[in-house]
């Protein structure tokens, strides 16, 4: 959590599932206009409405099948008006990890610095296929290339609703990982930024961290 967007902001959601997490967010950022929620992404149902909805590397660690729901809850968390920001991983970013062959969700098997290996939930978003994706459930959507990632803002559909996607995904949504150690969680520095506007409503749903638990191997 970026104390920058925090002080921008009139009121900050920041979701994780989990504690370590939110334990180091609230470390980093100690101010009374944020909240911070310990939830899973995939059940959890916004208690308001937000001017903006901004996660970072989260949304390559969603499973291919769950994202229309994923996208739904977002939509319903933004305000009129309000837009959903996003920075992850494009496909040029795979060669950093090591992918792993008939899973039931694209994964990849990643090495922590204790020397530990976990086997993650990996989609490397090409920007078209995403703005493809996007736009058939309804949003509006500006994608941007940036070396080995992409940011993206997006507008909701006027009516958000369940749809189905054009491209062709794993049909498996069995949830295979959650949120990351707290090993990861430190190497990886959960922090995010985003440019809400001044005394705005901002849901953040925290930097480099995943939405299932992560499987030892």
């Amino acid at each position: 959590m970026d104390p920058e967007a925090a002080a921008r902001a009139q009121s900050v959601t920041a979701v994780d599932a989990a504690a370590e997490v939110l334990a180091l967010a609230r470390a980093r950022t100690a101010s009374p206009t944020v909240q911070f929620l310990e939830a899973d992404l995939f059940e959890w149902q916004p208690p308001r409405r937000y001017d903006t909805v901004f996660f970072a590397f989260w949304l390559s660690h969603v499973p291919p099948t769950r994202l229309p729901d994923f996208w739904n809850t977002v939509a319903t968390a933004l305000a009129p008006g309000g837009k959903a920001v996003f920075i992850d991983d494009g496909p040029a970013a795979a060669a950093e990890e090591r992918a792993l062959a008939n899973q039931p969700a694209p994964a990849a098997l990643r090495r922590l610095d204790d020397g530990s290996q976990y086997r993650i939930v990996k989609v490397f978003h090409d920007v078209r296929t995403l703005t493809d994706d996007l736009t058939a459930l309804g949003w509006s959507v500006r994608i941007w290339p940036m070396s080995c990632n992409f940011i993206g803002i997006a507008e909701p559909p006027t009516t958000p609703g369940p749809k189905r996607m054009s491209s062709s995904r794993s049909t498996d949504s069995r949830p295979m990982l959650s949120s990351r150690s707290t090993t990861e969680a430190q190497s990886g520095a959960a922090g995010s930024s985003a440019n809400a506007n001044r005394n705005g409503r901002l849901a953040v749903v925290h930097a480099y961290t995943s939405p299932w638990r992560w499987a030892a191997l």
